[in-house]
């Protein structure tokens, strides 16, 4: 986890600036000195959290701690941006008093309402949100698909960022269970295992993911950005390599077939298709590490073909080139965990970054589907964009 100057500038902006708005509005109302201490704690808090992980980051202990970490993020956004909020609708309120007298008072009072239902949709967002997982089922209809493919199911799940749960595992308990429901040909995960650490595949982990019924065709995954190690200061390549191939070896032991730059071959009944795997590759800043060639040398191109690529913008960037892929499952987005789906009102922040960024695309023949991901990074909550195990039934267009 790494801490930027320019953020925490703007972290302190948020803390600093509305703050002393307020205080300047209700300091008579706080009576002695004691309550007026009381009222900056927070500030001093935060301020004082902001500068220590500007300069420790890259020092924290473990996962666990970085867990905690996520709850202070969590805490600041739940105080801070209510906050920002009310204090541009009561500036703007008492600027335009001096026009209209009534609608100033009102921006005021619409500020302090929003900056309400902001506290509880944070709230909600955290505890409700985060952990509300749902099975989206997706037809996905082909006209050359094989007769045998013909409502052939797969499973996919994504981003389960594992050490920012910390010891709270009913989340990926209840997932096992949903997966069990859809009594899958295939189960796949789309990378982001782990949010840095091996140590994060605890042997509770690994009971909970080997539990997992065995599907008729197998458990694959590929790997994800976080999966890497990256997102830490190691104090040798070679402590960063051991790390990473524990994390590896601890997603095998959850039962998964680990696909990194190649592909199997499936039989089913009496045709066959080609599952690929690839390395994490996408959209910089993000490192490289996906040999989309390698992967499919010597591949016979006329199977049906499936590819596990974390990184969605890997789709546009290089997959649309091989026309002989027909599907590509990816995660990476969490569609910004915050969005709006309803109906045909479809938006999330992550919209701003990524062309594909949650739910199903086609160019041409080829499809595209971007799975949510079950857990989260940075703050954690969900607003709009639920945890999601999606369900795939392949069908032969008539």
């Amino acid at each position: 986890m790494k801490f930027y100057f320019l953020p925490m500038l703007v972290g302190l902006l948020f803390i600093i600036g509305p703050d002393i708005w307020i205080y300047l509005k209700i300091r008579n109302r706080l009576g002695n000195r004691y309550l007026r201490l009381i009222y900056w704690l927070p500030a001093v808090f935060f301020v004082l959290f902001f500068v220590g992980m500007r300069f420790f980051s890259n020092d924290l202990p473990d996962y666990k701690f970085m867990a905690r970490i996520t709850w202070i993020l969590w805490l600041f956004a739940l105080i801070y941006i209510p906050k920002v909020i009310y204090t541009i609708f009561d500036v703007a309120g008492r600027a335009m008093i001096g026009f209209c007298k009534t609608l100033g008072l009102w921006l005021s009072r619409i500020g302090a309402g929003i900056a309400v239902m902001l506290v509880v949709l944070f709230v909600y967002a955290a505890f409700i949100g985060r952990t509300r997982v749902h099975v989206k089922e997706v037809d996905l209809a082909y006209r050359d698909l094989p007769e045998q493919l013909d409502g052939f199911k797969i499973v996919q799940f994504s981003d389960l960022h594992i050490g920012n749960w910390g010891d709270y595992t009913r989340v990926m308990r209840k997932a096992v269970e949903l997966i069990d429901d859809c009594r899958a040909d295939m189960v796949v995960f789309t990378g982001d295992f782990v949010n840095n650490f091996s140590s994060e595949i605890t042997p509770e982990i690994v009971d909970i993911f080997a539990s997992m019924d065995m599907p008729r065709y197998g458990k694959y995954a590929v790997l994800g950005n976080h999966d890497y190690g990256d997102y830490s200061r190691w104090r040798t390549p070679e402590e960063k390599n051991i790390n990473l191939n524990r994390t590896k070896s601890g997603i095998e032991e959850c039962g998964f077939d680990l696909l990194l730059n190649n592909s199997r071959t499936i039989a089913v009944r009496d045709t066959s298709f080609l599952l690929v795997g690839v390395e994490n590759t996408g959209k910089p800043p993000f490192r490289q590490y996906g040999n989309l060639p390698l992967a499919i040398s010597g591949v016979d191109s006329t199977l049906f073909t499936v590819l596990l690529s974390h990184d969605a913008s890997h789709w546009r960037q290089e997959v649309l080139g091989h026309r002989f892929i027909d599907l590509t499952l990816s995660g990476h987005t969490h569609a910004a965990q915050c969005g709006i789906s309803w109906g045909k009102l479809h938006w999330s922040p992550s919209s701003w970054i990524y062309e594909e960024w949650e739910g199903l695309y086609r160019e041409n023949e080829q499809l595209l589907y971007v799975n949510r991901g079950l857990g989260y990074v940075g703050i954690p909550m969900r607003i709009g964009m639920e945890p999601e195990i999606t369900c795939f039934t392949l069908k032969r267009s008539r």
